[in-house]
C-alpha cells in the first residue's frame, strides 16, 4: 500500500493569464521533475510527501503509477493505475496488463490485455510483443488464444504501415494510406494524430494545425493536443492561439512544466511582460539548470525595462552555456544599454569567437569600439559587418571611416 499522504503537503499558489486561480502542489511538480530527469528514485520521495488524494487527472494517476513502475515497485503502481480507472474507465487497462504480468498474475494481466485490445484504439500485436513485461507471459496457451480472438483489422494494419513509411520518411505513401483510412473513418484518431505528425515533419504547419482542430473537436480537453496545436501556433507567430492552447492545457494539466516556459514565450511575444514573467518564474523555480529559461526570463526583464534583472538572467545563461553566442550577445547589449561598453566590447568577442559570421554582432562591438574611442577597431568592424551583407554599415563607414 502507499504511504498515508500527508494533507498539509506544499502548496504553490499561480495565476493564470485569465486570472483563474490553479493550485499546484510543489512535492508532485519536483516529484514529475525528477521523474523526467531519470531520477526515479527521488520522484518517489516526493511523491510521499505529495496530497494526490484529490487529484482530478486520470492521466497524472498513469504517470505516478508509471514512477513506481519504473523501479520495480508494481503492487503500488497498480493502486495508483487503479485511481486512474476509478476516473476514466479503460484509461489504464494496459499499464494494468503489464504491472499484473510483471508480478506473475497472468490471469489479470490477461483480463486486462484483453479489455485493452477491446478498444478502439490499441497497439498491434507486434508492438505489445516487444514490450518486456509480457516475455514470460507469451509462452503461456492463454497468449496465443489472446491474439487469435483479436486478429487486427485492415485499418490497424495500414495504421501500422503508414507509422513505417513516416519513420523512414517514405512521406508520400504514407499519406496515401492515412488518406486511404481517413476517407472510410473520417473521426478516427490515430489517422488524424498521423496526419498531424506528418504535416508537421513536412513543416506544413498550417495544415498540422488543423488536423488537432478536428482532434479537439473530437477531445476538446486533452491537454497534449492542445499542447501540440500550441506549439504550432508558436511556429506560425500565432501568439495569442498559442497563448490560449497553452493557458487550457495548463488548466486540465498543471503538471506539465514545458507549458509554462512555452506560454511565457508567446506572452513575451505579446508584450504582456507581467504574465510572462509570472510564467517562467514559475517554470524556473523547478528548472534551475535551464540556460534557455534564464535566457528568456532576461529577455522579459528587458524589455520590460528592468536591466538589473536582465542582467542577472543573462549571466546566469552564460555561467550555465558559457559557449553560446546568443547568451554573450544579450548580455553584452544589455551593457552597452547600461554605457559599460568595455563589458560589452568583451562580450560580443566572446561571441565571435564562437560564431565569427554574425554580422550584427560585428556592427554592435563597432559601435562599442567607437565609444570607447578605437574608431579603427571600429572601422574593421563595420567593413567586417558590410562584407557579411549587414544594410546599415555601410552608412557608418562613410561616417567614420574615411
Amino acid at each position: 500500500m502507499l504511504q498515508k499522504i500527508s494533507i498539509l503537503a506544499l502548496l504553490f499558489f499561480i495565476y493564470l493569464p485569465d486570472n483563474q486561480a490553479q493550485t499546484v502542489d510543489t512535492n508532485l511538480m519536483k516529484a514529475f521533475v525528477e521523474y523526467d530527469a531519470g531520477n526515479a528514485e527521488l520522484a518517489i520521495q516526493y511523491i510521499k510527501k505529495a496530497n494526490i488524494a484529490e487529484l482530478k487527472n486520470s492521466s497524472l494517476y498513469i504517470k505516478l503509477g508509471t514512477i513506481y513502475y519504473q523501479v520495480g515497485k508494481y503492487e503500488q503502481a497498480i493502486e495508483l493505475y487503479k485511481k486512474a480507472e476509478k476516473q476514466k474507465r479503460n484509461c489504464a487497462t494496459f499499464e494494468l496488463a503489464k504491472a499484473y504480468a510483471k508480478i506473475n498474475d497472468n490471469k489479470l494481466s490477461i483480463s486486462y490485455l484483453q479489455k485493452y485490445l477491446k478498444s478502439k484504439y490499441h497497439l498491434s500485436e507486434p508492438s505489445i510483443v516487444a514490450f518486456d513485461a509480457f516475455i514470460e507471459l507469451q509462452k503461456t496457451e492463454n497468449w496465443k488464444q489472446l491474439f487469435e480472438k483479436n486478429k487486427m483489422q485492415p485499418t490497424d494494419l495500414q495504421l501500422v504501415d503508414a507509422r513505417y513509411a513516416i519513420k523512414y520518411e517514405n512521406y508520400d505513401e504514407a499519406y496515401d494510406l492515412l488518406e486511404e483510412i481517413l476517407y472510410q473513418h473520417p473521426k478516427n484518431k490515430k489517422t488524424l494524430e498521423l496526419f498531424a505528425q506528418l504535416s508537421k515533419l513536412q513543416k506544413d504547419y498550417k495544415i498540422a494545425i488543423s488536423y488537432y482542430d478536428a482532434l479537439l473537436k473530437l477531445q476538446k480537453n486533452n491537454a497534449d493536443y492542445l499542447n501540440q496545436r500550441g506549439q504550432l501556433f508558436l511556429q506560425v507567430h500565432k501568439y495569442k492561439k498559442a497563448s490560449k492552447d497553452f493557458a487550457q492545457a495548463i488548466k486540465i494539466n498543471p503538471y506539465k512544466l514545458k507549458n509554462y516556459l512555452q506560454l511565457s514565450e508567446c506572452q513575451l511575444n505579446r508584450k504582456k511582460y507581467t504574465e510572462a514573467l509570472s510564467s517562467i518564474s514559475f517554470y524556473l523555480k523547478y528548472q534551475t539548470q535551464d540556460a534557455e529559461a534564464s535566457y528568456l526570463c532576461g529577455l522579459i526583464h528587458s524589455k520590460s525595462g528592468d536591466k538589473i534583472n536582465a542582467l542577472r538572467y543573462f549571466n546566469r545563461a552564460v555561467e550555465l552555456e558559457p559557449a553560446t553566442a546568443k547568451f554573450l550577445v544579450a548580455r553584452a547589449a544589455t551593457h552597452a544599454e547600461a554605457e559599460n561598453y568595455q563589458y560589452a566590447y568583451s562580450d560580443y568577442s566572446k561571441a565571435l569567437d564562437f560564431n565569427p559570421k554574425l554580422s550584427e554582432v560585428y556592427f554592435n562591438r563597432a559601435k562599442a569600439s567607437l565609444q570607447l574611442g578605437d574608431t579603427k577597431a571600429a572601422c574593421y568592424d563595420w567593413i567586417r559587418a558590410k562584407r557579411l551583407n549587414h544594410l546599415d554599415a555601410e552608412y557608418y563607414i562613410k561616417i567614420y571611416c574615411k
